[in-house]
């Protein structure tokens, strides 16, 4: 056995291990960009669409503060007057609104894309890589959920 064919051989192996961490990472980015801005039509989705200095700050746990929170935040930092707060109270309600109009409208052909994407990837793989994906997806799916905060 020379050299060449051994190469050759571990090429086949090689092939599906790349491929099968492309697909995890293809996946988690897929998944977490449409858990972030698909899924979840709460006021940070609205607050994404800000500047950097308008976006409200994250809390100790890690999640976005409410678009009353920031409000609250506007009112106590900078001194507003009640006219200032009901003025921003509209601003920001109205953001709010278009915003989640926007991913609902945006929604289907997002989901539409991963499908997609998991059908072409799927296509490539031999039926039990399409069963370890399926459980991988599963799994994923699950930790996912229980790691996520409860919406407001």
């Amino acid at each position: 056995m020379s050299a060449g064919s051994a190469a050759k051989g571990l090429r086949p192996k090689t092939t599906a291990g790349l491929l099968l961490l492309l697909v995890f990472v293809v996946g988690g980015l897929t998944g977490a960009a449409f858990d972030r801005y698909l899924l979840r039509p709460s006021p940070a989705v609205a607050a994404d669409a800000a500047p950097a200095a308008d976006r409200p700050q994250p809390d100790r746990s890690g999640r976005r503060r409410s678009r009353e929170a920031y409000v609250r935040q506007l009112q106590e930092e900078l001194a507003l007057t009640p006219d200032q707060v009901a003025k921003i109270e509209v601003i920001t309600r109205d953001r709010e609104a278009r915003m989640q109009a926007l991913v609902a409208e945006t929604r289907p052909r997002f989901r539409a894309l991963v499908e997609e994407t998991r059908a072409e990837i799927d296509k490539v793989l031999t039926p039990e890589q399409q069963a370890k994906l399926k459980a991988l997806r599963a799994r994923e799916h699950r930790e996912h959920r229980r790691d996520r905060p409860p919406a407001p």
